[in-house]
C-alpha cells in the first residue's frame, strides 16, 4: 500500500472514530440514537463500497495500460 492511500485510510478512520464518539456523547434518546448510528453507518458503508469500486476501475486501467 502506498504513503497516499495509508494517509487517506488513516484519515477516513480517524474520522468515522470521531464522528461515532460525538454520536455517543451528543445527548439523545436510546432508541433515536441507535437508529442514526444505524443510518450514518449504512451510509459510510455505501461510501466505502463505491470509492472501493472507483479504486478498483483505477486500477485495472493502470494495469492495462502497463500491460499495453
Amino acid at each position: 500500500m502506498n504513503d497516499t492511500l495509508k494517509c487517506i485510510t488513516g484519515f477516513v478512520a480517524g474520522a468515522a472514530i470521531g464522528y461515532s464518539l460525538s454520536l455517543l456523547i451528543a445527548p439523545e434518546e436510546g432508541a433515536q440514537l441507535r437508529k442514526r448510528i444505524l443510518d450514518e453507518a449504512e451510509a459510510l458503508a455505501e461510501g466505502l463500497i463505491n470509492e472501493g469500486a472507483a479504486l478498483t476501475k483505477q486500477a485495472k486501467e493502470t494495469m492495462n495500460k502497463t500491460a499495453s
